[in-house]
């Protein structure tokens, strides 16, 4: 038998098992793909149950045998821990500021825990659709939310996106995002005042930049005395102090202004840390009677009322730091309010006069047509 034609030969089955009585019943609903790779017998799960599916990973696999490609079957020795290290490498090479260190030195990412305590030890062949759903079923059952669960699955993802692109692994599994509901958390102005007044002094110039600009407070956290520059009103933020590494110019309202102006001693950092604010801000929305809202839903009400206040878009992304037109148009979630206000601009556009009554119907003459 040549190479190529053993190549191309190749099936699905479903695995089976015998049960209690003996009788044979099917062990998983994924199809479990076999084709040969010079002459040797290679299985692995598709993590698919639909067959049409799975015929097309059989293909690709096979396409990829043919190619001389290292398919996905053929990494026995490789493990879920191999792919860790390869991101948190991937992730200090790049300096993602996601990225932190223990006391002693060690990296880690925070969605990391929850994956290593259920795929620490498995084979990558061993991990597909089925094991990432029962991660998902795990996770549930702990009490986690769908927007925690797609943190850690972001970084499987991510893992195997890697060794795809490092030449590790040829075909990947799909692993699918769980449906998750967006935010809509926002502090009107009218209640902003009372925030305010509650909050600690100390904290008070950060909340009013939080608010108006809707600067993140990571990035807020780290702005230091030489980027202020009072007497034109703004903050320079250079590359490498934001989230997305681009540098921008941060506007202030004349109350910061005014706030900044009493500090004495100017050095060092300009905001107190990430950390305070955090602890500080539950304990003011309890004192202003202000329910169910967070730190984070201060950058989404900034996001409106820069658009309410008739920014252009682009300017609104510039201030807020956004790049992505469609997050920001996720923080921009409309109330009733603004489409109440767009259809009195309508209205004062194409006004409209109304008769008291309508004219009557002139009676028709005779009963014939």
């Amino acid at each position: 038998m040549s190479k190529k034609r053993a190549n191309r030969q190749g099936g699905l089955f479903l695995e089976r098992k015998l049960d209690e009585h003996g009788k044979s019943v099917v062990k998983s609903e994924s199809w479990v793909a076999q084709y040969y790779v010079d002459g040797k017998r290679v299985r692995k799960s598709t993590g698919t149950s639909v067959r049409s599916e799975a015929e097309t990973i059989l293909r690709d696999w096979m396409s990829a045998s043919e190619k001389g490609l290292k398919p996905a079957p053929q990494t026995q020795g490789l493990t879920y821990s191999n792919l860790r290290a390869d991101l948190l490498a991937h992730y200090a090479e790049k300096q993602h500021k996601s990225l932190k260190k223990k006391k002693d030195g060690t990296p880690y990412l925070f969605p990391l825990t929850a994956l290593d305590n259920f795929f620490d030890g498995r084979r990558v062949n061993d991990i597909d659709r089925e094991t990432a759903s029962a991660f998902v079923a795990n996770r549930r059952a702990a009490g986690k939310s769908n927007s925690t669960i797609n943190n850690s699955v972001r970084l499987l993802i991510r893992m195997f996106s890697l060794a795809r692109d490092n030449g590790k692994l040829t075909a990947v599994p799909k692993f699918e995002l769980l449906k998750t509901k967006s935010r809509q958390g926002f502090l009107p102005p009218e209640q902003f005042q009372k925030l305010f007044d509650a909050m600690p002094m100390s904290l008070q110039p950060m909340l009013l930049l939080l608010y108006h600009s809707g600067v993140r407070v990571g990035e807020a956290e780290r702005i230091e005395w030489p980027a202020v520059n009072l007497d034109a009103a703004r903050i320079t933020l250079l590359e490498g102090e934001t989230k997305n590494d681009e540098s921008r110019i941060l506007p202030l309202s004349n109350s910061l202004v005014g706030l900044l102006s009493r500090v004495k001693q100017r050095e060092g950092r300009v905001f107190p840390s990430k950390r305070a604010m955090q602890a500080a801000f539950p304990k003011a929305c309890k004192a202003a009677a202000i329910e169910g809202l967070m730190v984070h839903d201060l950058r989404r009400s900034a996001v409106r009322n820069l658009m309410n206040a008739g920014v252009q878009q682009a300017v609104a992304m510039k201030i807020s730091g956004h790049r992505d037109a469609s997050v920001f148009q996720r923080y921009n979630v409309v109330d009733t309010k603004q489409t109440a206000d767009a259809m009195q601009r309508v209205q004062r556009l194409a006004p409209v006069k109304v008769r008291r009554a309508l004219p009557a119907r002139p009676a028709r003459r005779g009963g014939g047509r």
